[in-house]
Formats: structure tokens, sequence, C-alpha cells
């Protein structure tokens, strides 16, 4: 969901992806709201979920599934969180973040010289991070080559 727009997830490939990953992943089915920032603190989190009752948001999910409706094709999300909603990411990750999604090392560093006080955050965000990343590599190798998007899917 992105503002007043909804895109409904394809059924059959949801099952398809729940069922890929019964008793190895935790799962947790819900809306996912599309935002154009990031969204770091705690508290707008928060207010995000009481708004739409979404469980995660991101700025890439909302793109992807009006791109598929457009074209008619199947869609389904998943995502792995690597920052949960009761924690804000700390100032540094934020501000080092690039457009396309990567960190810009040159800016950490900066931010700890500045902010040493950062550190322990940021060394949380990172685990959270590789965690998640991990998460997705479970699951691509649980869902094959086409994510678990079959024959009957397409």
């Amino acid at each position: 969901m992105s503002g007043h727009e909804r895109h409904d997830i394809h059924a059959g490939w949801h099952e398809t992806l729940t069922q890929a990953f019964h008793g190895t992943n935790s799962v947790h089915p819900g809306g996912i709201a599309g935002y154009n920032t990031v969204v770091t603190r705690a508290a707008d989190k928060a207010a995000l979920h009481k708004a739409s009752g979404a469980i995660a948001v991101d700025m890439e999910s909302h793109i992807a599934a009006a791109y598929a409706h457009r074209h008619g094709l199947p869609f389904a999300v998943i995502r792995a969180i690597s920052d949960p909603a009761n924690r804000s990411l700390p100032g540094i990750a934020t501000d080092a973040l690039t457009p396309d999604g990567n960190v810009a090392l040159s800016k950490v560093l900066g931010g700890l010289l500045r902010q040493p006080g950062q550190l322990p955050a940021l060394i949380s965000a990172g685990i959270d991070s590789e965690r998640a990343f991990a998460a997705l590599r479970r699951c691509r190798r649980l869902l094959g080559p086409l994510f678990g998007l079959g024959g009957t899917h397409l």
C-alpha cells in the first residue's frame, strides 16, 4: 500500500511461498507500506503502523506492485526486516545511506569521528542488517531459480 493505492498479492504464489518457508523461517503475513523516504525513527514507524495497519515499511515494494499491476504480472512480497519498528536507526547510518541503498563508508567513518557514542547502535544496525540478508539468502535457496513462481502462476 502507498497512500490510497492498494495492490493485492497473487494468492497462489503467496501460498507457495508460505509452504516453502514453513518451519524454516518466520512468516508474518500483512500489508507493507510503501514510502518514498527512509523511515528511521521508532516513533514514525509506530505512527505509520497505527495509520495503515502495515507490518513493515519499505521504499521498493509499492513500485514493484504498481509495475506488476500495470503489466498483468503476478506479485508477492518477501521482506526481511533489518531495522525493527521498536528501534530507531542511528543518525550515522541514515546519513551514510546512498540513493541506491548502499552505504558511503567515508560518511560512516566521518560520523564516528564526530560522534563516537553512536558506535554501539551502529554495530547493532549492522548485525541486524546481516541477519536480514542471511534470511533473504535462505529464502532464495528454498525457492529456487524462479523464486517459487511456477507454471501455474504465470
